[in-house]
């Protein structure tokens, strides 16, 4: 796999699993959600500080990619209608906002303070969410919006000596120190100001995978766009190759074990290779120990899917084990910025006289 490829489904929540599956298939570093900036409840519209970053960090490693500075082999980004249609800040923009840090460059301590004000970053004593930075002696914290962790800034005089990302909790480094870095500010209200589609800033040879869309078209792009590759249209569509794939869904077994050792032994019997799936190992030796008891062979991997199928055309079987118990499968997003439970410098100094404080054990 190589290029640019943009997924386009039928929803946030098809598009979330997709991207959860994905992590599972080939690894999370190169997959990228692209949710809209905003979250929609009964109670209104409001600004949701994970989408903010998920969508940030989608934009800089398209924008690193274009630019020659994206390390992996490729880059898949995957949406759904209502965020695609929501633009992003065109290059300008982002030329604009972004700052680039490099280790072992010459950066003025003060000015560079002045400069995370000017982006809209807020000075605290902590930093806890994106938006915010800290300084303390010669180092600067800082929390892009194009991370789901911060960054740590060791300073020697106006000399940035080393960056590092930190947790948050612990406040301990995490990982190797990193030769530069690019610091977004809060863009996700930018594209509201003219900006651009993604589409059209995706490059010539990019791929747009498309699923479960009657109708589909490239915002902002003029002429024939993009490949594009439609997985089981809801309405068929002319292409120039037609892949049919012989497959059905995994059987509901409504944790009937008798059905599904039936089901296995029917399989085996057929020539098909039964292999299920989870994420946690003791859910794995349940099921083993509980299929050995019907003297059934079955293979077993540590990771899963939304949804199991059956492979007609290459003999195989993978079910799922949330779907063998009938449980809801949680969906797991990287870059998620989760608020901390630990009570920081700057709830303490946001306190007020006859404020309420609940100790809990």
């Amino acid at each position: 796999t190589s290029g640019v490829h943009l997924v386009v489904l039928d929803g946030k929540d098809s598009a979330a699993a997709c991207v959860n599956d994905l992590y599972n298939i080939i690894g999370d570093t190169d997959v990228f959600f692209f949710p809209t900036s905003d979250v929609r409840t009964v109670k209104g519209t409001m600004k949701d500080m994970s989408a903010k970053v998920q969508r940030t960090a989608a934009i800089s490693a398209l924008a690193d990619y274009r630019n020659g500075e994206y390390k992996g082999d490729f880059l898949l980004i995957a949406g759904y209608k209502e965020s695609l249609d929501e633009n992003i800040p065109d290059d300008m923009m982002i030329s604009r906002s972004v700052k680039r840090v490099a280790a072992g460059t010459e950066v003025s301590f003060e000015k560079f303070q002045d400069e995370l004000y000017g982006l809209g970053f807020t000075r605290v004593d902590f930093v806890s969410r994106p938006g915010e930075y800290a300084v303390r002696g010669g180092i600067i914290d800082l929390f892009p919006f194009n991370n789901d962790k911060p960054y740590r800034l060791d300073f020697f005089g106006d000399e940035v000596d080393t960056i590092r990302m930190f947790d948050v909790n612990t406040q301990h480094s995490i990982g190797e120190s990193l030769k530069a870095v690019n610091i977004y500010p809060n863009i996700s209200d930018a594209g509201s100001d003219g900006g651009c589609s993604l589409y059209s800033v995706l490059p010539e040879d990019s791929v747009i995978w498309i699923s479960g869309l009657d109708a589909f078209s490239e915002t902002g792009v003029e002429g024939e766009g993009h490949r594009k590759v439609w997985l089981s249209p809801a309405r068929r569509q002319e292409s120039d190759i037609e892949i049919d794939f012989n497959t059905s869904p995994q059987p509901a077994f409504n944790k009937n074990f008798e059905l599904l050792a039936s089901d296995i032994r029917s399989r085996k019997s057929s020539g098909y290779e039964v292999c299920i799936m989870s994420e946690n190992r003791s859910q794995i030796e349940r099921l083993r120990n509980i299929l050995s008891s019907y003297d059934l062979d079955v293979n077993y991997v540590e990771y899963t899917i939304q949804e199991g199928f059956i492979d007609h055309d290459g003999k195989k079987c993978l079910y799922t084990d949330h779907q063998i118990f009938d449980r809801y499968r949680r969906i797991r997003l990287k870059r998620t910025v989760e608020r901390s439970e630990r009570l920081t410098m700057n709830d303490i100094n946001s306190f007020k006289e006859g404020d309420y404080i609940v100790h809990i054990d």
